[in-house]
């Protein structure tokens, strides 16, 4: 693997969210969609992509949030 190409986002510019924030986010998703204040406890791409837009102010389309959803229940 090249040098920083861990760090890279999708499409090989920088993340756009830093790992302070997929920290933040992992604790957000373990509180549940219901302290999310979601109408329900499920989780779903669409919700995730709320979240990280209303938490971190980052669009992800949600089929792309799906790497943020690892290990989430959904």
């Amino acid at each position: 693997m090249a040098s920083g190409a861990s760090d890279a986002g999708a499409d090989g510019g920088a993340p756009r969210l830093d790992e302070e924030a997929w920290a933040d986010l992992d604790r957000l998703l373990d509180r549940g969609a219901l302290a999310a204040g979601f109408a329900t406890e499920r989780w779903t791409l669409q919700r995730i992509a709320a979240l990280i837009e209303r938490e971190f102010g980052v669009h992800y389309h949600p089929a792309l949030s799906g790497a943020a959803a690892e290990g989430a229940w959904i």
